[in-house]
């Protein structure tokens, strides 16, 4: 029974070495839907048309708002949203009407970099909900067919970190496992 018990803390141990390894590997991405809170009002952004931020191509970016007070209606709202990049603010303009709890914004990302997105709302006359600020990042990764570094694409990269990742925790668990079974047969 001892046995089994220290093997199964070595294959814990190794899936956690070896899922901290893939997460590390992996670069952040923006996801799909991402909500952010300002007191009572939650904003939820939506990338279209991949679910994802792509880079130079057109973007639909929408806001879906939802206010706990049940105060909140787009059209009484001055919504101004600024995106900024390492440039500087590239977009400083009103929020798109798609409904009254939703707007949108057009956007092409030019550059692959991290964006920063403010979304600013202020109650315009008898608008009745709390003003709030929320502020989104966009990651924009370049596009996996150019060259990223000695001739590589992107996807090149990933093929070779995932291999690579992939070998090195077979390795570990290979080499850990024959350890173990050379000292249980050798040391008395």
């Amino acid at each position: 029974m001892y046995c089994y018990m220290k093997r199964f803390k070595y294959i814990n141990f190794v899936f956690k070495l070896s899922l901290a390894t893939i997460l590390l590997l992996y670069p952040s991405i923006s996801s799909a839907h991402e909500a952010v809170s300002d007191g009572a009002m939650t904003v939820t952004m939506h990338i279209e048309p991949h679910d994802g931020p792509t880079l130079a191509e057109p973007q639909v970016l929408h806001f879906f708002f939802d206010d706990a007070n049940t105060k909140f209606v787009l059209s009484n709202c001055n919504c101004m949203l600024s995106l900024s990049s390492s440039d500087g603010v590239a977009v400083k303009r009103r929020l798109d009407y798609e409904n009254q709890t939703a707007g949108s914004l057009n956007y092409t990302f030019r550059k692959p970099e991290q964006y920063r997105l403010v979304l600013h709302g202020e109650p315009l006359a008898g608008g009745g909900f709390m003003p709030f600020t929320v502020t989104f990042a966009v990651g924009i990764v370049p596009d996996p067919g150019s060259k990223i570094l000695w001739g590589l694409s992107g996807t090149d990269f990933s093929i070779i970190f995932g291999f690579t990742g992939t070998g090195l925790i077979l390795l570990i668990m290979v080499g850990g496992y024959l350890v173990k079974e050379w000292s249980r047969t050798h040391v008395q």
